[in-house]
């Protein structure tokens, strides 16, 4: 139960999968071994970099984002916002604002993620939708559906789509998702989700500042941060590695670029 994994300097980290499998490993970010209990490498699991990057190891963007991957791992592991920061700041060039440090990153961060907000709103109004629609933990029978007709609601709702029998529904709490999943992506959506990202980053960057110089929080404030952050770091990252694949002889400061130019588009539709 408390068994623990030690890694040495020259292998500092690894990525496991769910079944606990090697993925892949990374150059040391310390200087001394040091353990990890296996509740600590669960985070780890997230690390996608090797399976994405694989076939792209030659290109400049990708080797950037390998290079500071250990800044990554390390905010996983203590999660502080400080941490977290570095590694934005590391990975985001200052030539794409050209402003201080803190708001390159807010606006260059809330603009990029509005490039998978589709996606990202889709699989929460359905994801919510499937819990409700549970075999065994949802609701389904109070809402008037029949058993029988579970799997293919079900199977249709994985693919992202909306069944007839819950178009059908009259029931306040579906409504408003079904609402919300058809109402159109214009550009006032986009800015206020992009306002959004921005505040979340703001509060981050403070929380930051408590980090760095050994100041005091707000627990809730943090508990948020941490909530959030780490999971738009992650779209953000997996924005890039689409871009890497379909560019791959582009340089990051291109990458980010194009990727902005893109998202200025959602926002002047």
């Amino acid at each position: 139960m408390h068994r623990t994994l030690e890694v040495d300097h020259t292998d500092s980290y690894i990525t496991a999968s769910k079944a606990w499998t090697y993925i892949g490993g990374s150059n040391a970010f310390r200087t001394a071994p040091t353990q990890y209990h296996p509740y600590e490498l669960v985070p780890l699991a997230n690390n996608d970099i090797f399976k994405k990057l694989g076939k792209f190891k030659a290109s400049p963007a990708a080797q950037i984002m390998y290079s500071i991957e250990p800044q990554l791992i390390k905010a996983l592991k203590s999660k502080i916002s400080a941490d977290y920061w570095q590694y934005l700041e590391s990975l985001i060039p200052p030539k794409i604002v050209g402003d201080r440090a803190n708001k390159q990153v807010k606006d260059t961060v809330s603009r990029i993620l509005l490039l998978n907000e589709k996606i990202t709103s889709d699989n929460r109004i359905f994801e919510t939708l499937i819990h409700a629609f549970d075999l065994f933990n949802g609701g389904y029978d109070r809402l008037g559906v029949e058993y029988k007709a579970m799997p293919a609601i079900q199977k249709q709702m994985r693919q992202r789509q909306v069944p007839a029998p819950v178009r059908k529904l009259n029931y306040p709490f579906v409504a408003e998702l079904l609402k919300e999943h058809d109402a159109p992506m214009d550009a006032a959506y986009y800015e206020k989700a992009r306002q959004y990202y921005q505040g979340i980053l703001t509060e981050a960057y403070a929380i930051r500042n408590f980090d760095v110089h050994a100041g005091t929080g707000n627990n809730r404030a943090l508990i948020k941060i941490q909530k959030t952050l780490p999971g738009m770091i992650f779209r953000f990252r997996g924005l890039i590695f689409d871009a890497i694949k379909e560019y791959p002889n582009a340089t990051i400061d291109i990458i980010m670029g194009m990727l902005i130019e893109k998202a200025e588009k959602l926002l002047q539709k």
